[in-house]
């Protein structure tokens, strides 16, 4: 997950390979779907 903002450069900084980002603020409904998805792969 990420504390930075939409409009922050760390967008343009690439994710490893099989990564995933969630980024701040999210629901609780939004991290237990990511987590569940990353869990299925």
């Amino acid at each position: 997950m990420s504390g930075y903002t939409e409009n922050s450069n760390h967008h343009q900084t690439p994710l490893p390979k099989g990564g995933d980002l969630l980024d701040k603020p999210f629901r609780n409904i939004d991290l237990a779907r990511r987590v569940r998805a990353v869990l299925d792969r």
